[in-house]
């Protein structure tokens, strides 16, 4: 939509006696998240917005189109808006270095990926344990050396000990 469009929509609603809003309730109708903008209509006077910017700082919000969403308009120009909130979002985009939750109080947040490389070792070695253990077989007579044979290879293999700067996102804190 070019700019003369713009301005009569704009032209229209003061003829038409609307009132100019700071805030609006609106239903978003499309989002171009490439632009960072969406469109959305008033339900109460069918009033249609353009081109409403989905961030104003350092977060942009893609709300997902249906949803209730409360715009602001700047210095009473209906033509200038920008998304405050969404009832429901598709993407919140953050420009921010960190994020923190809860004040940070229980540090950094847990990378998945790493965490299940982690877990998936521990369970590999248990395993393998666990099958040269009940292959074993008892011989009489020998002081436990054949459990130790059995053993004495897989208790030699060292598992990497784990960092917290291994497993943990300190850009996101809880």
């Amino acid at each position: 939509m070019d700019e003369i469009e713009k301005l009569v929509i704009s032209v229209k609603r003061v003829a038409d006696g609307a009132k100019q809003a700071q805030i609006r309730f609106v239903e978003c109708v499309s989002v171009d998240w490439e632009n960072r903008t969406m469109s959305a209509s008033a339900s109460g006077d069918k009033a249609e917005y353009l081109d409403v910017a989905l961030g104003f700082g350092y977060m942009d919000i893609r709300p997902a189109v249906g949803s209730a969403c409360l715009i602001g308009v700047v210095d009473g120009q209906e033509t200038a808006a920008f998304l405050i909130n969404a009832e429901e979002v598709d993407l919140v985009e953050i420009k921010s270095r960190k994020i923190v939750y809860n004040g940070g109080e229980n540090s950094g947040l847990a990378k998945a990926g790493e965490l299940t490389k982690k877990i998936n070792v521990l369970e590999s070695d248990l395993n393998m344990l666990k099958g040269l253990l009940s292959a074993w077989m008892p011989v009489p007579q020998d002081g436990g050396a054949s459990l130790k044979a059995v053993t004495a290879s897989w208790a030699g293999r060292r598992i990497a000990e784990t960092k917290p700067a291994d497993m943990e996102n300190s850009k996101i804190t809880h």
